[in-house]
């Protein structure tokens, strides 16, 4: 009887048989939904049972394939209520396998084999008191392959594998096979299997390098559907725009009061910008920098550039405590070009602040998310700081309310391998190296007990008249930590931030004058403390990462990083930039005691490595790009299939083909597309009809 295929892979998955209501919801938690949420739901590993043609050499241990007759079959009772044991023993060449079930049924009619039956098994081989056994066989075809591989799924609580596997085999054979996406001849191009076929192969491969090559089939689709929308985004997005002129005079006295020489990475980033706003469409710009790179005085040259030619900026930033420190920065640094600067953070001068940029009255407003919901009389530039910290459709709110230039900066290390998946929507600037003159921060690990001499070492520091951070993973100790990452007993009450203040304040550092500051402080709290701590009024600063991002104290050279194995290594490096930003030669030091390899290995590359980009592919390395991708908050960079750094080659050909499909044909109308531009509109429903920012 043939195999009636009259599912539809966008169907509930209720219509498999066997999944009812229940079994949907434990599905869902595995982000299955539909049919082809089910087809794509990748095996966590594979099973790979081996053909044996003899049983003297067996082990237990072994997943092995084997073909024999069945000699005997047997039953009994066991101590559990309602459960009986069946044995059937499988004969070859002299040599006996027993095959073992327990069922709710003493009835051998039951049994998948009967005596004298000439059958083939699969399972792994485990000791019993009679010798050697497999529980609970498979049977795999008998179609002669040497090797039988099953598939391993990730599962929660009320599934199980072979409920799992009776899933999938179902979806296989009674979905209508879906529409072939890529397009045939970028497939014979990079000689990838039609789309049935990596879908069978993903769940069920005759041999390993079918998994290969599925994976790399559906990868290449995902990989294609992100860079084709992020493409079409970027251009439907541009908006008609009044170009600003070339450099005046506002633009022309700001970069020659600079009292420093930019570096070729500013010159070059300045450059684009220009060319950006003296066009007729919209920039949507990048500035992509380490630590101390200089993002900000290329951010101020557009702040200028956009006033000068009669617009106002807005610059978005994500923390209260950043937007108080740029606002003093900025004013200072502005004012004497004309630019009126004021701030917005969300209390009761909000009022006077908005009429105030709704009439025109202020040039430049700078604030947290209070910013969002301000009117402006002329806005046409948006600045957004460490922008990975904001959703896509907060920077986007913005931007779709006027045909504003929007200038997006992150200190966060990505990648550069990475940048064309990343940031395909937006034209990025990359600035490589900080000012010259900046000295290395010297980095060392310590281990805990010899934290001591660190105190000595930290006091000479303050003695000659320098501050320094002490920075913990927790605020107090009800946070979470990582099993992997867990502390001894005896070093938990270092790793929070309000007990080790207690402590040091009367004891190691009493005599100095010591801070605090968390997230979970009042704002105008934390105002306070770091005013305190910039104004050079306290000497250590116990802090939690709240001050990860941004903040600028150049008399500040000691940074102390408790409990460092419990973070990521781009968030160490954002943490040491925190220091090394004056005249004084710095330190920063990891104290630490990991547990696992893959600790030690990242604290090793920390003291190794201070360019932010190396670190970043070295996180990569170790830890894959699941976070990094993560940082895109957009849901481009979610993928099942691809993988970082293994598929980095795979990317640039994704990138390539893109280019060219669009040129061909820009709107994906043609009937070869046709399957794409459904799977885009259905993954990425905005990018073929949402005009505006983002």
């Amino acid at each position: 009887m043939a195999v009636q295929t009259s599912v539809h892979i966008d169907e509930p998955v209720t219509v498999i048989p066997g999944i009812g209501p229940v079994r949907a919801r434990y599905l869902s938690q595995l982000g299955v939904d539909t049919v082809g949420d089910l087809l794509l739901l990748q095996p966590r590993r594979y099973l790979n049972h081996r053909r044996v043609a003899h049983l003297g050499a067996l082990r237990p241990g072994d997943r092995i394939m084997v073909s024999g007759r069945i000699d005997s079959v047997r039953t009994r009772s066991t101590q559990r209520r309602r459960t009986w044991l069946h044995e059937a023993t499988l004969m070859l060449e002299g040599c006996c396998l027993l095959l073992v079930w327990f069922l709710p049924t003493p009835d051998q009619a039951r049994l998948p084999v009967q005596r004298g039956a000439y059958v083939t098994v699969a399972g792994t081989v485990s000791r019993c008191p009679r010798g050697l056994q497999i529980v609970h066989p498979l049977f795999p075809p008998d179609n002669g392959r040497e090797e039988f591989i099953i598939p391993v799924y990730p599962l929660v609580n009320g599934l199980h594998q072979n409920q799992m596997r009776k899933w999938t085999s179902a979806a296989l054979n009674n979905t209508i096979p879906p529409a072939e996406t890529i397009p045939d001849d970028i497939r014979r191009q990079r000689q990838l299997i039609p789309l049935t076929n990596a879908l069978r192969w993903l769940h069920y491969p005759h041999e390993a390098d079918q998994v290969t090559q599925a994976r790399r089939r559906l990868a290449y689709e995902e990989l294609l559907s992100a860079v084709i929308a992020l493409e079409l985004r970027k251009r439907t997005r541009r908006r008609s725009v009044s170009p600003c002129g070339d450099d005046g005079p506002q633009s022309r006295a700001f970069l020659s009061s600079l009292p420093f020489e930019l570096t070729e990475g500013q010159r070059a980033a300045i450059a684009d910008i220009r060319t950006d706003m003296q066009a007729d469409r919209t920039m949507y710009r990048l500035v992509h920098g380490d630590v101390g790179a200089g993002k900000t005085v290329v951010a101020m040259f557009a702040a200028v550039k956009a006033v000068e030619n009669g617009r106002q900026v807005a610059f978005l930033v994500p923390t209260r405590l950043l937007a108080e420190q740029h606002y003093a920065r900025w004013k200072e640094a502005l004012t004497q070009a004309g630019v009126r600067v004021d701030i917005l953070l969300g209390d009761r001068n909000d009022d006077r602040v908005k009429q105030r940029a709704a009439s025109g009255e202020v040039d430049m407003l700078i604030g947290t998310h209070a910013l969002l919901n301000a009117d402006f009389a002329r806005l046409g530039l948006l600045i957004v700081d460490e922008q990975q910290r904001f959703g896509v459709e907060q920077r986007a709110h913005l931007a779709m309310r006027w045909p504003v230039h929007s200038l997006y900066l992150s200190a966060t290390p990505i990648p550069r391998s990475l940048a064309s998946i990343l940031w395909q929507d937006l034209d990025v600037s990359v600035i490589p190296a900080p000012p010259a003159g900046r000295s290395r921060v010297i980095t060392r690990w310590l281990r805990p007990e010899k934290r001591e001499q660190l105190y000595t070492s930290l006091r000479n520091q303050i003695s000659a008249g320098r501050q320094a951070y002490i920075v913990f993973p927790r605020i107090g100790t009800e946070a979470t930590i990582d099993e992997a990452d867990r502390p001894s007993p005896d070093q938990k009450h270092n790793l929070s931030a309000v007990t080790a203040y207690k402590k040091l304040t009367t004891g190691a550092l009493t005599d100095l004058r010591v801070g605090l500051v968390h997230g979970q402080m009042p704002a105008e709290k934390q105002e306070e403390v770091m005013s305190a701590f910039q104004k050079g009024k306290i000497d250590v600063l116990v802090c939690t990462t709240v001050v990860e991002v941004g903040v600028d104290v150049p008399n500040a050279t000691v940074m102390i990083i408790e409990g460092a194995e419990m973070f990521g290594l781009a968030q160490l490096h954002q943490l040491r930039g925190r220091v090394g930003r004056g005249q004084y030669q710095s330190y920063c030091i990891a104290v630490a005691s990991p547990t696992t390899p893959l600790a030690a290995q990242r604290l090793r590359t920390f003291c190794n490595t201070q360019d932010g980009f190396k670190i970043a592919e070295q996180d990569m390395l170790l830890r894959g790009p699941g976070e990094l991708l993560g940082q895109r908050q957009s849901g481009y960079g979610e993928f099942k299939f691809a993988d970082f750094p293994a598929d980095l080659d795979l990317m640039k050909s994704v990138v390539d083909d893109a280019r060219v499909l669009l040129q061909k044909d820009p709107n994906l109308q043609s009937a070869e597309n046709a399957a794409l531009r459904e799977r885009l509109l259905a993954r990425y429903p905005s990018c073929l009809e949402k005009r505006g920012g983002g």
